[in-house]
């Protein structure tokens, strides 16, 4: 029957004390009428009994250590991961920050500044993958290639 099996659904909340006042009475009166779904409820209530029955067993501490230790490690990993991608995804925020910003004249100073160390940060991450510059001749000749770069994006 279909409404034994909603009932049978029902029955561990039923058993735990688990239902609103209303659907308790709805089950107490269905189990009144059905033999099948009452001696599945007996069958239930005894089982609860014999498991509340058994002893109480605290685990040994030797055993919670290494499952502590996997934990930890899993958390770890867990955090490396999040890191490998809010990292990047910062990185590209600001870039985005940076390229779609309107320009400085239109901006409060204080938006202005930012976005002028920001550029600055730029310019210092491409300077850091190029040798060593060891005379004045090549600085200069740096500078008058990024004023070359600049004037070709204008």
């Amino acid at each position: 029957m279909k409404e034994c099996t909603e009932f049978k659904e029902q029955l561990v909340a039923y058993l735990d004390g688990e239902l609103s006042p209303d659907a308790e009475e709805l089950v107490k009166q269905h189990l009144e009428q059905c033999a099948e779904c009452r001696r599945e409820a007996e069958l239930l209530a005894a089982l609860g009994q014999s498991l509340e029955a058994l002893p109480r067993i605290e685990p040994a501490l030797h055993h919670l250590e290494p499952i502590c230790a996997r934990l930890y490690q899993h958390r770890r990993v867990v955090r490396l991961r999040r890191a490998a991608v809010l990292v990047p995804l910062a990185a590209m925020l600001l870039f985005a920050l940076v390229l779609w910003l309107p320009r400085r004249e239109s901006l409060p100073p204080e938006a202005a500044e930012i976005v002028e160390n920001l550029e600055l940060l730029t310019h210092m991450e491409r300077w850091e993958n190029l040798p060593v510059l060891e005379t004045l001749e090549e600085l200069e000749m740096l500078s008058v290639l990024e004023e070359v770069e600049d004037l070709e994006e204008s």
